[in-house]
């Protein structure tokens, strides 16, 4: 989920303005801006949902019910806070939420069995480290090159997009490897990934089952069964 969320956020802050500039033209150039404003949120929300996995696990549903009037409670507020820099600012608060009520969110629903946080933060911290390492390095590579930034229209946000993702998602799969000291995180993703694949479900040959040989007494039940 990390992986995967973690990839897609930085990429959505990097090319949303020139996602909605392709999809609805150029007069939404304003919903080009928020959209920027969510793409930091996309990799830490897929994270923070899988908290309700323990609550659910645990049988603790009741704990999972009062999170939730936190978390409304927390964002609201920030909304309220947000609201003063507009749209902007409400898709800034959403983000920010998740930022925020992610480390609580697993502390509150791993406590009943002694779960912590450290488990979480072991596992993601290196994603998030490549995100913000490899988004930056485009962002100002491909800021530097004048063609890019020349092009305008739909084209130009077409040669954007496909460009930015591209040396993007090369430095994110080297920042991954190299923070990961090898190629474990990816290889792990792709046999996910075949195992999600529904030909291979169905190609797979079902294991041989070695029957036991029936006794005598058996032998005879099944012949003469009354």
């Amino acid at each position: 989920m990390a992986f995967v969320g973690m990839g897609i956020g930085a990429d959505m802050t990097l090319i949303g303005k020139d996602v909605i500039l392709l999809v609805l033209g150029p007069g939404w150039a304003t919903a080009g801006r928020i959209f920027k404003f969510f793409g930091p949120g996309v990799g830490i929300m897929l994270i923070y949902n899988t908290h309700g996995w323990l609550h659910l696990s645990i049988g603790t549903a009741h704990r999972w019910f009062r999170w939730v009037v936190v978390e409304f409670a927390v964002t609201f507020l920030l909304f309220l806070v947000g609201i003063h820099w507009g749209p902007e600012g409400i898709a800034g608060a959403w983000t920010l939420s998740f930022w925020i009520l992610t480390i609580p969110a697993f502390w509150y629903a791993g406590k009943p069995i002694g779960f912590g946080v450290m488990p979480v933060i072991t596992e993601v911290w290196r994603f998030i480290l490549a995100a913000l390492v490899a988004g930056g390095a485009s962002a100002m590579i491909l800021r530097s090159v004048p063609v890019f930034a020349g092009v305008t229209g739909p084209l130009g946000a077409l040669v954007r997009m496909v460009a930015d993702s591209l040396l993007f998602g090369a430095l994110y799969l080297i920042a991954v490897a190299v923070l990961h000291g090898g190629m474990a995180p990816l290889l792990q993703f792709r046999g996910l990934l075949l195992d999600m694949l529904p030909w291979r479900k169905y190609s797979r040959k079902a294991p041989a089952i070695s029957l036991p040989t029936p006794e005598a007494s058996d032998t005879e039940l099944v012949t003469h069964p009354f």
